[in-house]
């Protein structure tokens, strides 16, 4: 377990440099590191490391500890392509323009991907993903994957789905930044063994 701390210790490292100035002042709980201070991010380490089963009250409050941080809400998350050229409160967005990572996704996924209902708003977005974190019949796992422990829920879409969506949603946190990373929809489990994703465990299966 000693090489995963001190991983961690180099990404918490490399979130404060890429912040830059953003990050100037800012306390490590501020980053949502994972400090010993946090509880819950203490816990989610321990299981990922040690690979024992979660308690039931262990997971209720680990999704309220996830639905409660949500997405960053500063504006540091970079449109990328799959959002440029938006038009969003009054401008059309461009790939280098920095939102909060929560109207990114939104746009990425909603309108630019339809992979929700048209109609659906940012607010509601943001509601259908506490919803799958919420829901006891969506699978909840762990994972190492991209320098990082991640918690991940996955549930069906239902009537969440768009016209080009997909028969899963899938909601990524990041432990050592603190917030939602992701949420967007798959077509299958199967998603979940792809690309540099290491450690994988199950804490409840999808129903």
């Amino acid at each position: 377990a000693g090489h995963r701390g001190d991983h961690r210790a180099a990404v918490r490292e490399r979130t404060r440099i890429e912040l830059g100035d953003l990050g100037q002042g800012m306390s490590s709980s501020d980053i949502g590191d994972g400090s010993d201070e946090d509880p819950v991010a203490r816990l989610i380490y321990a299981i990922s490391e040690t690979r024992r089963p979660i308690a039931d009250a262990e997971l209720v409050q680990l999704c309220d500890y996830v639905c409660s941080a949500g997405f960053d809400p500063r504006p540091v998350t970079r449109a990328g392509g799959r959002a440029s050229g938006v038009e969003w409160r009054g401008r059309r967005i461009q790939p280098n323009e920095r939102l909060p990572a929560a109207e990114v996704h939104y746009l990425r996924h909603v309108i630019n991907g339809l992979e929700w209902p048209p109609e659906t708003t940012l607010s509601e977005y943001i509601g259908s993903i506490r919803t799958i974190i919420r829901d006891q019949a969506s699978g909840v796992f762990l994972s190492w994957y991209r320098g990082s422990v991640r918690v991940g829920f996955i549930g069906r879409s239902g009537g969440l789905r768009g016209p080009a969506g997909r028969d899963w949603i899938l909601v990524e946190f990041n432990v050592s930044l603190g917030f939602i990373s992701t949420a967007f929809q798959v077509t299958s489990l199967d998603y979940l063994q792809q690309g540099q994703r290491s450690d994988f465990q199950w804490l409840r299966l999808p129903a």
